[in-house]
């Protein structure tokens, strides 16, 4: 898995954000991308925090649980981040195409 090294730093925020909601240990995904686990579960809360601001600007609520916006919680609610991340994915890279071909907002 040398190829995850070389990412973006956008890309591996996506891919820490995966890899612990599907159960990774933070130190587990820092193995992989060489970084500390104290790193990565900082990167895992920006994330979140992002996609928490993201979906609320889209007119949806975040789901207002006990332990939500801890790791239990957000595990619990998988569906909801996973699908928020893709959304959020595809805004930027429509922003990114957009930017590139000259149009803007």
């Amino acid at each position: 898995m040398n190829y995850i090294l070389e990412i973006k730093q956008f890309d591996r925020a996506c891919f820490v954000f995966t890899e612990v909601l599907d159960g990774k240990t933070y130190k587990e995904t820092g193995a992989i991308i060489n970084l500390s686990g104290e790193r990565v579960r900082q990167i895992f809360y920006r994330v979140l925090r992002g996609l928490r601001y993201f979906v609320t600007r889209l007119d949806g609520t975040p789901p207002e649980e006990p332990y939500v916006y801890d790791i239990r919680g957000v595990r619990a609610n998988k569906l909801f981040w996973t699908t928020a991340l893709e959304a959020y994915i595809n805004a930027v890279n429509k922003k990114s195409k957009e930017k590139q071909n000259g149009i803007s907002k």
